[in-house]
C-alpha cells in the first residue's frame, strides 16, 4: 500500500493540468488534485474547521484519482472542473 501521507500536496504543486471542486460546509475552500497529490486550499472563515477534510484526504481509499473523486462527492459543492491549476477561478465553477 502506498504511503497515504504522500497524497498531501504542497501549495507549490498546484500547477499544470488538474481537477478541482469547491468545498463548503465545515470549511470553505478548494479541493484539488494534480493527479499525483491532493491539496486543499482553505478560505479563512471564522469558526471553520479544515481538519475533517484534511483527515479524509489521508483516509480516502484507492488511488489518488479515486480518492479525489470520493472526496469531491463527499465534500464538493460544485461540479468537478478540469483545467490548468495555475489559472482556476472560483467564479468559473457552477454549483451542483
Amino acid at each position: 500500500m502506498a504511503n497515504l501521507c504522500s497524497r498531501f500536496a504542497e501549495p507549490t504543486e498546484r500547477t499544470g493540468p488538474g481537477r478541482w471542486v469547491i468545498v463548503r460546509g465545515l470549511c470553505h475552500g478548494t479541493l484539488w488534485t494534480n493527479g499525483n497529490t491532493i491539496g486543499f486550499q482553505v478560505v479563512p472563515t471564522p469558526g471553520a474547521d479544515p481538519l475533517p477534510v484534511l483527515e479524509a484526504i489521508t483516509a480516502a481509499p484507492g488511488t489518488t484519482s479515486e480518492a479525489f473523486d470520493y472526496l469531491a462527492a463527499l465534500y464538493g459543492e460544485s461540479r468537478i472542473v478540469t483545467g490548468n491549476l495555475d489559472n482556476w477561478r472560483p467564479d468559473k465553477v457552477s454549483k451542483r
